[in-house]
């Protein structure tokens, strides 16, 4: 399948496969898209729903580049829980997430980051990502590429 992306007024994302049908429209129009938060002004597609968060999504997504400075990789924010968390080579943090708007499980990586970053007193966070596919041991799973980090 042959996909392309398009991005619109805003910053809005969205994908298109080789015969024109909006493969990821989701991206683009069913979330808060053109979302600015209070996350440093980090610009976002919003908040993705559960049924976009997969495998599938993530390589569709990746096969839609190139992605470059005028034209961004779509990137998520949304609100969890963090159930577990620990440092990976030194400097890593590995976080699994509960998504509090659905109690769905998430598997995350933030890159150069601690438990310093973590917000003190609470185990709700904001967090902006973006998807990635994890391949570890033969196994391929979701896992989300978290960018930012505050107190929800």
């Amino acid at each position: 399948m042959t996909v392309t992306g398009a991005t619109f007024a805003g910053g809005n994302t969205a994908v298109v496969d080789g015969s024109g049908n909006w493969i990821l429209a989701v991206v683009a129009g069913e979330l808060n898209a053109n979302t600015t938060t209070a996350l440093s002004a980090t610009q976002t597609d919003g908040a993705a729903d559960d049924e976009y968060l997969t495998i599938e999504t993530s390589e569709q997504i990746k096969y839609a580049s190139p992605w470059g400075q005028l034209f961004p990789e779509p990137m998520f924010d949304d609100v969890f829980k963090v159930i577990n968390w620990r440092i990976v080579g030194e400097k890593h943090l590995k976080l699994d997430l509960e998504k509090e708007s659905s109690g769905a499980y998430y598997a995350a990586i933030a890159f150069n980051k601690t438990d310093v970053d973590l917000p003190e007193g609470s185990d709700d966070i904001r967090a902006v990502y973006r998807l990635d596919v994890n391949e570890f041991r033969g196994k391929r799973s979701l896992q989300l590429i978290v960018q930012h980090i505050e107190a929800a």
